[in-house]
């Protein structure tokens, strides 16, 4: 999943799909590695440039792409020795992961009464809002 799919020699329409399967695989496992503080399985360093969502994106899957990136360098700082002292990194990655709002409208919370109450973009709300919540939990403990 991690390599360009035009290698493997498959279509547009077989790329794409493989792209956004490959960024919901990553982005379950950040949320994973957050909730647990535990590495990433799919670390977004040795994955080829292909094999990342580009085009054609949507507010949704654009959102999903930055957020997993950033959640990726949060993870780093997480398991990193002296986590819990460098808090100025942790404001930059909270700055970071503030300049991805908008959040789209279909994953705002206030905007409950807008959308079904759909499990996938309930999940994507709580991504979201527990990354926030993990980057600086060991400062106010």
């Amino acid at each position: 999943m991690h390599r360009d799919p035009h290698e493997l020699g498959m279509d547009a329409r077989a790329c794409n799909q493989r792209r956004r399967l490959f960024l919901e695989l990553r982005l379950f496992d950040a949320t994973e590695s957050i909730q647990y503080g535990r590495p990433l399985t799919m670390n977004g360093r040795y994955v080829s440039r292909g094999a990342i969502v580009e085009d054609d994106l949507d507010e949704v899957t654009s959102f999903k792409r930055d957020l997993v990136t950033v959640m990726e360098d949060i993870i780093d700082l997480m398991i990193s020795p002296g986590f819990s002292s460098n808090y100025s990194t942790a404001l930059k990655l909270d700055r970071k992961l503030r300049a991805l709002k908008p959040v789209p409208m279909a994953i705002r919370p206030d905007s409950a009464s807008n959308f079904s109450h759909e499990l996938r973009v309930f999940m994507r709300t709580i991504w979201y809002y527990s990354t926030l919540l993990t980057l600086h939990r060991p400062y106010f403990a």
